[in-house]
Parts: C-alpha cells; sequence; structure tokens
C-alpha cells in the first residue's frame, strides 16, 4: 500500500483514477481548489 495524493478532483478522469487506486488498496487523498466540488466518494479524504 501506498499513500497517494491526487491534485485536481473535480475531474471525471480524477474519480476513476482515485477508485481504481483504492480497488488497489492505496491510501488516497485529493486535494481541490474548491471551486467546483470533487467528484470523489466521502471515504477519500479531500483537501
Amino acid at each position: 500500500m501506498q499513500k497517494i495524493c491526487v491534485i485536481g478532483g473535480s475531474r471525471y478522469v480524477v474519480k476513476l483514477l482515485v477508485e481504481r487506486l483504492q480497488a488497489a488498496g492505496h491510501q488516497v487523498t485529493v486535494i481541490n481548489r474548491g471551486s467546483v466540488q470533487p467528484l470523489t466518494t466521502s471515504a477519500v479524504p479531500t483537501i
């Protein structure tokens, strides 16, 4: 397991990336500047 930080959480591609990373067992955190709500689930920490 790796800790991975993904930047740009409001894009559809990021949602797919986060889902695949989590399915592979990685711990994911998403950074989003806040102008648009992130597309990730509530189980993913968002900064």
